[in-house]
């Protein structure tokens, strides 16, 4: 009999990271956009997804084996919230469960970032769109190109060694790597007690 490993993908987006099909393997994925779970739901019909709050996740604690948050712990806009959506991670978490976190860096290769809090544009494109005139009431954040959307997102660019510094205040996990990949800083820990 095989080992069943629950991993969830936190803020899991167009489902990329979803993708992993072993058949001791049982994937979770939750994010906020209505559009990207049905994206994933479209690509991968078998995959669990759905809309969830990353500060407030709707799963009892220490039940999963591994957690993958890519790309989300950047859009909370103060420390603290960035902390309780870290501290969100660690408590679905068995204990040594593992997770793997990435975050968009200040010291950015493909763009010059003077300051740790941006707005960063993003283009949806139109054949994403379900209805053009609500995208339009959202507020002076998004405009129309000719064939996209923009919004402009919140980000927190982090400094060298601050994602560590922001871990390290957690004395229920160990830092098992720590790395820089891509213009992120990342890290896999490891939860060694409740």
């Amino acid at each position: 009999m095989s080992i069943l490993y629950l991993i969830n993908v936190l803020g899991c987006g167009n489902g990329k990271y979803l993708w992993v099909n072993e058949n001791n393997l049982y994937n979770v994925g939750t994010d906020r956009c209505a559009n990207f779970l049905s994206i994933c739901r479209e690509k991968i019909p078998k995959s669990q997804t759905f809309s969830a709050d990353s500060l407030k996740l709707p799963f009892r604690s220490g039940v999963f084996d591994s957690a993958i948050s890519i790309a989300v712990v950047h859009h909370f806009s103060n420390a603290e919230l960035r902390m309780k959506a870290i501290k969100e991670i660690i408590r679905i978490l068995s204990v040594n469960g593992t997770f793997l976190i990435y975050v968009w860096a200040l010291e950015n290769e493909g763009r010059n970032f003077t300051e740790q809090e941006n707005f960063v544009p993003w283009h949806l494109q139109n054949t994403y769109e379900d209805d053009s005139k609500k995208l339009e009431t959202l507020g002076p954040e998004i405009f129309k190109e000719k064939n996209s959307t923009v919004y402009h997102r919140y980000y927190h660019m982090f400094k060298k060694d601050e994602l560590e510094s922001l871990l390290k205040t957690f004395n229920n996990i160990e830092i098992e790597k720590s790395y820089y990949d891509n213009s992120n800083w990342c890290c896999i820990c490891r939860k060694t007690k409740e």
